[in-house]
């Protein structure tokens, strides 16, 4: 959902600037930079949500530089330093975002009626708000008492189970198969549960991050792409 709100406001603010009245070296400019910013944007929400999801302290702070974003040297070192030192990396870039969107709107690259407008902002504050949903998931702990339950009970059956099959099987070896395949089964299931609870973090069941922002960067590039500036028409 976040991806597709943001996404969807990028095309809108896209298109509105491809039918105002500018320059079109200013309508080149808003659509470099807000593609630019909203690969960014994409970026620093998947890594900190990989960051409430590590399993281990080590690594976390470089967890944002290892996506691949949209020609990120063309941004100013001022605000790539300010990017980098800040502990509030989602909101610094959506707040960019939103003062370049304003900035459009000053320059006459989105001469839109308001109304109009505001669909954009509304879909990016809708992005922003999935995005601390994600957050909220990502940095809830699996409730300890349950899972230490879970635990205790689980090896209560370990111990359990061999000696109750022992009692109803008729041979030893079926009894050893029986107790092994329901210790088993319920040891995974507590496991893929564990690995369930939060599924973003680098693990192999993870969500894949860096597939996410591949896709991320070529439905934004496509945005720049010759002839999406124009729509499509009919054969006369």
């Amino acid at each position: 959902y976040m991806r597709a709100e943001w996404f969807d406001a990028f095309v809108t603010l896209t298109t509105f600037a491809d039918h105002s009245g500018a320059s079109a070296a200013k309508v080149a400019y808003f659509k470099q930079l807000l593609v630019r910013l909203g690969s960014l944007l994409h970026a620093t929400a998947l890594a900190e949500l990989e960051k409430g999801g590590a399993s281990e302290a080590g690594g976390r702070e470089s967890l944002f530089y290892s996506y691949e974003l949209i020609a990120p040297d063309d941004l100013d070192l001022d605000s790539l330093a300010l990017l980098r030192d800040s502990d509030t990396k989602v909101e610094l870039v959506y707040g960019w975002i939103l003062h370049h969107v304003c900035d459009g709107v000053t320059q006459g690259v989105l001469p839109t009626p308001p109304p109009l407008l505001t669909r954009a902002f509304q879909e990016l504050g809708s992005g922003l708000v999935h995005y601390h949903n994600a957050v909220k998931l990502s940095l809830s702990p699996f409730p300890f008492a349950y899972a230490q339950t879970c635990d205790g009970l689980l090896l209560i059956h370990w111990v359990i189970a061999p000696v109750v099959t022992s009692q109803w099987a008729t041979h030893w070896v079926w009894a050893a198969f029986f107790a092994f395949i329901q210790v088993f089964v319920l040891s995974l299931l507590n496991s893929i549960a564990a690995a369930l609870a939060n599924p973003f973090g680098r693990d192999p069941n993870d969500v894949d991050g860096e597939a996410m922002q591949v896709d991320m960067n070529l439905l934004l590039t496509s945005l720049l792409a010759h002839g999406s500036e124009r729509g499509a028409a009919m054969l006369r």
